[in-house]
C-alpha cells in the first residue's frame, strides 16, 4: 500500500524524532560563544531579620458539641484485607502503647474518643470478605445499627451500594468538608 509506513519503520521514525526534540532541547540554553567563563550573578542586598515570630502550630479541633454516648459502643466492621500486601490496615484498633508510631497514634486516638463521648471503640475482624459483607447486610437490612461503620474490599463496595448498604454521608450531622 502506497503511502502507509510499516510498523518497524514507523517507530523507528517517531524514537528518531523524539531524540531529537529531546536533544535540542538539551542544547537550546548554551550560549554558543564554547567559553568556559561562568558568569557572576550579583549578590541580592539581604535586609536584617527583624524579631523573628515563634511558630506556633495550630491544633484543628473539630466544630462539635459536647456530647454523651452514655457508655454506646462504636463497632467497626473490618473485612480480613489488612493481611492483604501492601494494603496493611493497622490504624483501627490497637491494644496498648508500644512505641511504634501509628500504633501509639491509634491508641491515643481511640482513647482520647472514649473519654471525649463517653463511650466504647472496638472492632470486629471477620475473616471472609464474604463473610463481613454479609454481617454488614444482616444488620443492615435487621435495624439493629450492630456496626457504627465498616471498612471493606473494594469488590465489597459495589455490592454494598446495589444493596442499600450506604448511608448518605451528607446526611451525617456535624459534617464540615471546608476544613481539612
Amino acid at each position: 500500500m502506497k503511502g502507509v509506513i510499516p510498523t518497524n519503520k514507523f517507530f523507528r521514525l517517531l524514537s528518531i524524532c523524539l531524540s531529537a526534540a529531546a536533544l535540542s532541547g538539551m542544547t537550546a540554553c548554551g550560549t554558543g560563544h564554547g567559553s568556559d567563563e561562568i558568569e557572576t550573578l550579583p549578590t541580592p542586598q539581604v535586609q536584617p531579620e527583624t524579631e523573628a515570630l515563634p511558630e506556633t502550630e495550630t491544633e484543628l479541633t473539630p466544630d462539635l458539641p459536647d456530647t454523651d454516648m452514655n457508655g454506646k459502643n462504636i463497632s467497626i466492621l473490618v473485612s480480613h484485607w489488612w493481611t492483604y500486601y501492601p494494603l496493611y490496615v493497622t490504624d483501627i484498633m490497637a491494644e496498648e502503647l508500644n512505641g511504634e508510631g501509628i500504633n501509639d497514634a491509634t491508641f491515643n486516638r481511640n482513647i482520647e474518643i472514649e473519654q471525649t463521648l463517653n463511650c466504647s471503640v472496638s472492632a470486629e475482624q471477620i475473616n471472609n470478605p464474604d463473610g463481613a459483607y454479609n454481617a454488614a447486610m444482616t444488620s443492615i437490612k435487621a435495624g439493629d445499627a450492630e456496626f457504627t461503620m465498616g471498612l471493606f474490599r473494594a469488590q465489597q463496595y459495589n455490592a454494598l451500594c446495589l444493596s442499600g448498604g450506604f448511608h448518605e454521608i451528607s446526611e451525617i450531622p456535624h459534617n464540615n468538608f471546608t476544613k481539612p
